[in-house]
Protein backbone atom coordinates (compact mmCIF):
# COMPACT_ATOMS: atom_id res chain seq x y z
CA UNK A 1 0.00 0.00 0.00
CA UNK A 2 1.75 3.56 -0.64
CA UNK A 3 0.41 6.27 1.99
CA UNK A 4 2.35 9.95 2.12
CA UNK A 5 3.19 11.21 5.79
CA UNK A 6 4.44 14.79 6.80
CA UNK A 7 7.74 14.86 8.53
CA UNK A 8 8.88 18.41 9.52
CA UNK A 9 7.39 19.90 6.58
CA UNK A 10 7.84 17.49 3.92
CA UNK A 11 6.06 14.88 1.75
CA UNK A 12 7.70 11.15 2.62
CA UNK A 13 6.03 8.75 0.38
CA UNK A 14 6.50 4.95 1.19
CA UNK A 15 5.25 1.73 0.86
CA UNK A 16 3.78 -0.88 3.75
CA UNK A 17 2.40 -4.65 4.14
CA UNK A 18 1.61 -6.66 6.76
CA UNK A 19 0.06 -6.29 10.14
CA UNK A 20 1.55 -3.59 12.40
CA UNK A 21 3.53 -5.67 14.98
CA UNK A 22 6.92 -5.52 16.36
CA UNK A 23 8.41 -7.03 14.02
CA UNK A 24 9.37 -4.07 11.59
CA UNK A 25 11.54 -4.17 8.69
CA UNK A 26 12.78 -0.91 7.15
CA UNK A 27 13.61 -1.19 3.84
CA UNK A 28 16.24 1.30 1.78
CA UNK A 29 16.63 1.92 -1.72
CA UNK A 30 19.45 3.27 -3.67
CA UNK A 31 20.09 4.87 -6.86
CA UNK A 32 18.61 5.08 -9.72
CA UNK A 33 15.75 3.16 -7.97
CA UNK A 34 12.95 3.77 -5.61
CA UNK A 35 10.70 1.82 -2.98
CA UNK A 36 9.03 0.62 -6.28
CA UNK A 37 12.43 -1.92 -6.12
CA UNK A 38 11.03 -3.60 -3.30
CA UNK A 39 7.72 -5.11 -4.40
CA UNK A 40 9.17 -8.49 -4.97
CA UNK A 41 10.29 -8.42 -1.52
CA UNK A 42 7.61 -7.00 0.33
CA UNK A 43 5.29 -10.01 0.30
CA UNK A 44 8.14 -12.51 1.27
CA UNK A 45 8.56 -11.00 4.43
CA UNK A 46 4.60 -9.63 5.38
CA UNK A 47 3.96 -13.56 4.96
CA UNK A 48 6.33 -14.49 7.58
CA UNK A 49 4.76 -12.06 9.99
CA UNK A 50 6.55 -8.88 9.37
CA UNK A 51 5.69 -5.38 8.96
CA UNK A 52 7.54 -3.62 6.17
CA UNK A 53 7.95 -0.41 5.47
CA UNK A 54 9.52 0.90 2.21
CA UNK A 55 9.79 4.54 1.44
CA UNK A 56 11.67 6.57 -1.28
CA UNK A 57 14.02 8.73 -0.03
CA UNK A 58 14.02 12.14 0.85
CA UNK A 59 14.21 13.83 -2.73
CA UNK A 60 14.15 10.25 -4.35
CA UNK A 61 10.41 9.59 -5.83
CA UNK A 62 7.67 10.73 -4.73
CA UNK A 63 9.12 11.90 -1.50
CA UNK A 64 10.03 15.72 -0.57
CA UNK A 65 13.24 17.15 -1.26
CA UNK A 66 15.61 17.91 1.72
CA UNK A 67 17.24 20.89 2.42
CA UNK A 68 20.71 18.45 3.22
CA UNK A 69 21.76 15.51 1.51
CA UNK A 70 24.21 14.42 4.11
CA UNK A 71 23.46 10.54 5.11
CA UNK A 72 23.33 11.81 8.45
CA UNK A 73 20.76 14.19 7.73
CA UNK A 74 18.84 12.06 5.57
CA UNK A 75 18.84 9.07 8.69
CA UNK A 76 17.25 11.55 10.58
CA UNK A 77 14.45 12.20 8.40
CA UNK A 78 13.96 8.29 8.13
CA UNK A 79 14.21 8.05 11.97
CA UNK A 80 11.47 10.62 12.50
CA UNK A 81 9.17 9.33 9.89
CA UNK A 82 9.49 5.25 11.82
CA UNK A 83 8.65 7.72 14.79
CA UNK A 84 5.65 8.73 13.62
CA UNK A 85 4.50 5.91 12.01
CA UNK A 86 4.58 4.60 15.86
CA UNK A 87 7.50 2.17 15.65
CA UNK A 88 10.99 1.79 17.68
CA UNK A 89 12.99 -1.28 17.23
CA UNK A 90 13.32 -2.14 13.58
CA UNK A 91 15.05 -4.51 11.12
CA UNK A 92 17.00 -2.42 8.80
CA UNK A 93 17.90 -3.48 5.44
CA UNK A 94 19.45 -0.73 3.02
CA UNK A 95 20.96 -1.22 -0.55
CA UNK A 96 23.47 1.25 -2.35
CA UNK A 97 22.60 4.93 -1.10
CA UNK A 98 20.42 2.90 1.06
CA UNK A 99 23.09 1.00 2.54
CA UNK A 100 24.90 4.32 3.69
CA UNK A 101 21.77 6.05 4.80
CA UNK A 102 21.23 2.72 6.50
CA UNK A 103 24.39 2.50 8.58
CA UNK A 104 24.13 5.84 8.97
CA UNK A 105 20.92 5.38 10.89
CA UNK A 106 22.07 2.00 13.01
CA UNK A 107 25.18 4.34 14.04
CA UNK A 108 22.59 7.19 15.12
CA UNK A 109 20.07 5.13 16.87
CA UNK A 110 21.59 1.64 17.77
CA UNK A 111 18.89 1.21 20.64
CA UNK A 112 16.71 1.32 18.01
CA UNK A 113 18.36 -0.81 15.04
CA UNK A 114 17.88 -4.43 16.41
CA UNK A 115 19.75 -5.86 13.21
CA UNK A 116 21.39 -4.11 9.32
CA UNK A 117 21.80 -5.65 6.22
CA UNK A 118 23.75 -4.00 3.52
CA UNK A 119 23.44 -5.02 0.14
CA UNK A 120 25.95 -5.10 -2.49
CA UNK A 121 27.42 -1.40 -1.22
CA UNK A 122 29.17 -0.28 1.84
CA UNK A 123 28.76 3.12 3.39
CA UNK A 124 30.85 5.37 1.84
CA UNK A 125 34.46 5.82 3.42
CA UNK A 126 38.10 7.23 2.81
CA UNK A 127 38.39 4.12 0.60
CA UNK A 128 36.98 6.61 -1.96
CA UNK A 129 39.21 8.31 -2.07
CA UNK A 130 41.83 5.37 -2.58
CA UNK A 131 40.42 4.37 -5.85
CA UNK A 132 42.17 3.84 -9.17
CA UNK A 133 41.48 6.19 -11.73
CA UNK A 134 42.06 3.23 -14.42
CA UNK A 135 41.74 0.02 -12.91
CA UNK A 136 43.02 -2.70 -14.86
CA UNK A 137 40.01 -5.42 -13.71
CA UNK A 138 37.33 -3.34 -12.54
CA UNK A 139 35.60 -0.43 -14.48
CA UNK A 140 36.16 2.73 -12.63
CA UNK A 141 33.36 4.25 -10.93
CA UNK A 142 33.18 7.20 -12.96
CA UNK A 143 29.95 7.89 -12.16
CA UNK A 144 30.64 8.90 -8.56
CA UNK A 145 32.90 11.58 -9.83
CA UNK A 146 30.96 12.70 -12.47
CA UNK A 147 27.51 13.10 -10.28
CA UNK A 148 29.56 14.98 -7.89
CA UNK A 149 29.96 18.50 -10.13
CA UNK A 150 27.79 20.68 -10.04
CA UNK A 151 24.94 21.69 -13.25
CA UNK A 152 26.90 19.82 -15.89
CA UNK A 153 25.58 16.15 -15.31
CA UNK A 154 22.46 17.44 -14.71
CA UNK A 155 22.89 19.90 -18.31
CA UNK A 156 24.26 16.34 -20.29
CA UNK A 157 21.38 13.92 -18.97
CA UNK A 158 18.52 16.59 -19.57
CA UNK A 159 16.42 15.00 -22.42
CA UNK A 160 17.68 11.87 -22.23
CA UNK A 161 16.93 10.43 -18.49
CA UNK A 162 15.99 7.64 -19.99
CA UNK A 163 18.34 6.67 -22.25
CA UNK A 164 21.27 7.62 -19.17
CA UNK A 165 19.46 5.38 -16.57
CA UNK A 166 18.52 2.58 -18.59
CA UNK A 167 22.82 2.02 -19.22
CA UNK A 168 22.99 1.62 -15.12
CA UNK A 169 20.39 -0.58 -15.03
CA UNK A 170 21.43 -2.93 -17.86
CA UNK A 171 25.36 -2.59 -17.20
CA UNK A 172 25.07 -3.42 -13.45
CA UNK A 173 22.57 -6.24 -13.71
CA UNK A 174 22.66 -9.59 -14.76
CA UNK A 175 19.69 -11.04 -15.14
CA UNK A 176 18.86 -7.72 -17.18
CA UNK A 177 15.01 -8.98 -17.82
CA UNK A 178 13.96 -7.71 -15.26
CA UNK A 179 14.51 -4.23 -16.19
CA UNK A 180 11.83 -4.18 -18.76
CA UNK A 181 9.91 -0.84 -20.06
CA UNK A 182 7.07 -1.00 -17.65
CA UNK A 183 10.01 -0.80 -14.80
CA UNK A 184 12.25 1.22 -16.19
CA UNK A 185 9.28 3.56 -17.11
CA UNK A 186 8.33 3.53 -13.55
CA UNK A 187 12.14 4.56 -12.46
CA UNK A 188 11.78 7.50 -14.88
CA UNK A 189 8.30 8.73 -13.73
CA UNK A 190 10.15 10.91 -11.45
CA UNK A 191 13.79 10.98 -11.90
CA UNK A 192 13.55 12.91 -15.32
CA UNK A 193 12.08 16.00 -13.29
CA UNK A 194 14.40 18.34 -13.11
CA UNK A 195 14.27 18.73 -9.45
CA UNK A 196 14.08 14.95 -8.77
CA UNK A 197 17.28 13.96 -10.60
CA UNK A 198 19.35 17.20 -8.79
CA UNK A 199 18.30 15.62 -5.99
CA UNK A 200 18.95 12.71 -6.36
CA UNK A 201 22.08 13.68 -7.46
CA UNK A 202 23.11 15.94 -4.64
CA UNK A 203 23.27 12.10 -2.40
CA UNK A 204 26.75 12.12 -4.78
CA UNK A 205 27.62 15.47 -3.76
CA UNK A 206 27.66 15.44 -0.08
CA UNK A 207 30.12 12.16 -0.16
CA UNK A 208 33.00 13.87 1.27
CA UNK A 209 30.95 14.62 4.73
CA UNK A 210 29.90 11.19 4.59
CA UNK A 211 32.76 9.55 4.80
CA UNK A 212 34.02 12.23 7.77
CA UNK A 213 30.96 10.82 9.66
CA UNK A 214 30.87 7.07 8.53
CA UNK A 215 33.38 6.33 11.72
CA UNK A 216 30.91 5.04 14.24
CA UNK A 217 31.84 1.10 15.38
CA UNK A 218 28.27 -0.21 15.59
CA UNK A 219 27.39 -2.97 18.28
CA UNK A 220 24.56 -4.49 16.16
CA UNK A 221 25.02 -8.16 14.06
CA UNK A 222 25.69 -7.18 10.60
CA UNK A 223 24.98 -9.03 7.59
CA UNK A 224 26.30 -8.10 3.79
CA UNK A 225 24.82 -9.47 1.39
CA UNK A 226 26.69 -9.23 -2.45
CA UNK A 227 25.70 -10.26 -5.86
CA UNK A 228 27.82 -12.75 -7.36
CA UNK A 229 27.97 -10.81 -10.33
CA UNK A 230 27.89 -7.25 -8.70
CA UNK A 231 30.19 -6.07 -5.87
CA UNK A 232 30.71 -9.47 -4.63
CA UNK A 233 32.34 -9.50 -1.10
CA UNK A 234 32.98 -5.77 -1.80
CA UNK A 235 30.62 -4.76 1.20
CA UNK A 236 32.02 -7.23 3.70
CA UNK A 237 35.63 -6.56 2.89
CA UNK A 238 35.14 -3.10 3.61
CA UNK A 239 32.34 -3.09 6.44
CA UNK A 240 33.90 -5.37 8.67
CA UNK A 241 36.10 -2.86 9.65
CA UNK A 242 32.94 -0.97 11.34
CA UNK A 243 31.04 -4.13 12.51
CA UNK A 244 32.99 -6.31 14.64
CA UNK A 245 29.69 -8.82 14.55
CA UNK A 246 29.38 -9.02 10.82
CA UNK A 247 28.61 -12.45 8.29
CA UNK A 248 28.44 -12.52 4.48
CA UNK A 249 26.49 -13.82 2.03
CA UNK A 250 26.22 -14.09 -1.46
CA UNK A 251 23.62 -14.48 -4.19
CA UNK A 252 24.26 -16.18 -7.22
CA UNK A 253 23.31 -15.30 -10.70
CA UNK A 254 22.92 -11.90 -9.53
CA UNK A 255 24.11 -8.80 -10.04
CA UNK A 256 24.15 -5.16 -8.51
CA UNK A 257 20.29 -4.91 -8.05
CA UNK A 258 19.86 -7.50 -5.87
CA UNK A 259 15.95 -7.43 -4.72
CA UNK A 260 15.05 -7.17 -8.51
CA UNK A 261 17.03 -9.83 -9.64
CA UNK A 262 16.64 -12.46 -7.20
CA UNK A 263 13.99 -11.42 -4.58
CA UNK A 264 13.12 -15.10 -3.26
CA UNK A 265 16.85 -15.53 -2.49
CA UNK A 266 17.25 -12.42 -1.10
CA UNK A 267 14.36 -12.58 1.05
CA UNK A 268 15.41 -15.93 2.30
CA UNK A 269 18.89 -14.62 3.33
CA UNK A 270 17.08 -12.04 5.43
CA UNK A 271 14.80 -13.98 7.24
CA UNK A 272 17.73 -16.41 8.59
CA UNK A 273 18.54 -13.83 9.48
CA UNK A 274 16.12 -11.75 11.19
CA UNK A 275 15.08 -15.36 12.97
CA UNK A 276 19.09 -16.72 14.04
CA UNK A 277 19.92 -13.55 15.61
CA UNK A 278 19.52 -13.27 20.11
CA UNK A 279 20.55 -9.76 19.73
CA UNK A 280 18.96 -7.18 21.91
CA UNK A 281 20.00 -3.43 21.60
CA UNK A 282 21.17 -1.49 24.24
CA UNK A 283 18.68 0.43 26.18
Amino acid sequence: MRSTINVDGLQISYLSGGTENKKVVLLLHGWPQTSYSWRFVIPSLVNEGYHVIAPDLPGIGDSDIPTSFDKKHIAGIIHKTIQQLGFNDIYLVGHDWGASVAYSYAAQFPQETKLLALLDVPPVGEYLEKLPLLPRNNKALWWFAFHQEQYLPELLIAGKEKEYLTYFYLNSSFNKSVFDESTINEYCRTYSQKEKLSASLNYYRTVLQDIDDNKTILPMPVLTIGGEQGLGHLAYNITKTLAPDITNAIIPNCGHYIQEEQPAALANELLQFFKQSTYTPPL
